[in-house]
């Protein structure tokens, strides 16, 4: 009899975090196997005092074995399924919960397999190919971090976490309009796709106040993004495309 607890830890110090290991570009070494890695209890400290006060128990009866193994993370954690640049080559992979996970994927791509199409429309969220060569490694290694430390975190439909965003390269044409719209009071919201967009303009320009986007309703630019659209219904409006 035992428990087993698979702790996903938050953003530690710089020198405790969970490593994200770029020099695997191309996957683990050959000769890693099924190797593991060292123990590492002290990152999982604040982790095991929480999962104790929940369960008293695990504080007396000790640890039988620590399992310190790689796993596979996309920047967004959900996995890589779909056609990819190959023809007749099929991405299946990075499943970050293959139990929970791998049976609607495996019925999502067998219909693109033999019916040529998606059964539904989940290229966003799963296309092999929706990571281009702006996702660097470096871009990779910060969005991956951010995921995992936030994978029991609450997410909120507005949220725009910033990991990566300093890292994507921007052309001086892009700098000078993203300075220009900020100088309006443009909030900016920055996209699993790596697009950085304007979410509303604050009263106020610059100096305005910051928002609040973690919420799930009562969203304070609301108002705003309300008054553009019917400023563009009964006035004049400027379209601006997406830029990255």
């Amino acid at each position: 009899d035992g428990l087993l607890v698979g702790p996903y830890e938050g953003l530690l110090s710089p020198g405790e975090q969970t490593k994200v290991r770029t020099e695997w570009a191309e996957g683990p070494p050959s000769h890693f196997a099924f190797d593991l890695f060292p123990p590492s209890l002290d990152r999982l400290e604040g982790c095991l005092l929480s999962a104790m006060s929940v369960v008293p128990a695990l504080g007396e009866v000790g640890f039988k074995s620590i399992v310190n193994g790689p796993t596979i993370w996309t920047g967004d954690s959900l996995a890589r399924c779909g056609r990819t640049r190959l023809p007749g080559y099929y991405d299946f992979n990075s499943l970050t919960y293959g139990v929970a996970q791998s049976l609607a994927l495996a019925e999502y791509l067998g219909h693109i397999i033999t019916e040529g199409e998606q059964p539904y429309d989940m290229a966003t969220e799963f296309d092999p190919l929706r990571y281009g060569g702006w996702a660097t490694p470096e871009y990779t290694a910060a969005k991956v971090l951010e995921t995992y430390s936030h994978n029991n975190a609450i997410s909120y439909p507005q949220e725009s976490r910033p990991a990566g965003r300093d890292v994507v390269a921007k052309s001086d044409a892009h700098r000078a309009l993203q300075a220009t719209l900020a100088s309006h009071g443009a909030v900016f919201s920055f996209s699993n796709a790596g697009v950085e967009v304007p979410l509303v303009f604050l009263p106020g320009g610059a100096g305005a106040a910051p928002l609040d986007l973690k919420t799930f309703a009562s969203h304070a630019w609301a108002p705003l993004a309300e008054e553009e659209a019917q400023h563009l219904l009964r006035a004049v409006g400027l379209g601006l495309a997406s830029f990255s």
